[in-house]
């Protein structure tokens, strides 16, 4: 039990290392998803095709945000 969290999940894949290792716990708050998402921040989506830990970043695609790894080494990805 962490304070203010509202879950927790382990870290799955290498795409967000060296910050957050494969086997990592993080803990997740919740937010508005109509809330400010301030650019450059990790943040954990839920999505269709699975859950992604990614920074936000604009993308240059109207009514889309672009998903980006910290391993440079990974493809990113734009999720409206």
């Amino acid at each position: 039990p962490i304070k203010g969290a509202d879950f927790a999940m382990p870290i799955s894949g290498d795409s967000m290392a060296p910050e957050y290792p494969n086997g990592s716990q993080i803990f997740i708050k919740r937010i508005n998803e109509r809330a400010f998402i301030e650019w450059g921040k990790v943040y954990v989506l839920d999505t269709c095709n699975g859950v992604v830990v990614k920074i936000l970043v604009p993308s240059q695609k109207e009514g889309y945000v672009r998903c980006v790894s910290i391993n440079r080494v990974l493809l990113c990805m734009s999720v409206k």
